[in-house]
C-alpha cells in the first residue's frame, strides 16, 4: 500500500528510489505531480519544522490583532459613552 502522493509522484516521474515526496504546495492531501519532489529526510523535516514555526507565528499575530481590535472598541464605546 501507498500513499496517493506518492503513487502519483511514481506514476508521473519514476521511482522515488527510497527518498521521500515533498509537497512543494504544503497541502499534505494534494497529488498533483507539478506540487511533489523528491527530498532528502533531512531537508522534508527541515521543511516542515520550519513551516510549523511560521504557522506558529501567524497564530501569534493573529491573537495580538483580536487584541488589538477588541481594545480599540472598547476605547471608541468608552469615547461614545463620554461624548453622547
Amino acid at each position: 500500500m501507498k500513499l496517493l502522493h506518492v503513487l502519483s509522484y511514481e506514476v508521473f516521474n519514476g521511482p522515488t528510489t527510497g527518498f521521500p515526496v515533498h509537497h512543494k504546495c504544503a497541502a499534505p492531501a494534494c497529488f498533483n505531480p507539478d506540487h511533489l519532489q523528491l527530498v532528502t529526510q533531512r531537508e522534508n523535516v527541515a521543511e516542515m519544522l520550519e513551516r510549523n514555526s511560521y504557522i506558529k507565528r501567524i497564530q501569534e499575530l493573529e491573537r495580538k490583532v483580536r487584541a488589538l481590535k477588541a481594545q480599540l472598541r472598547a476605547a471608541l464605546s468608552n469615547e461614545q459613552l463620554d461624548n453622547p
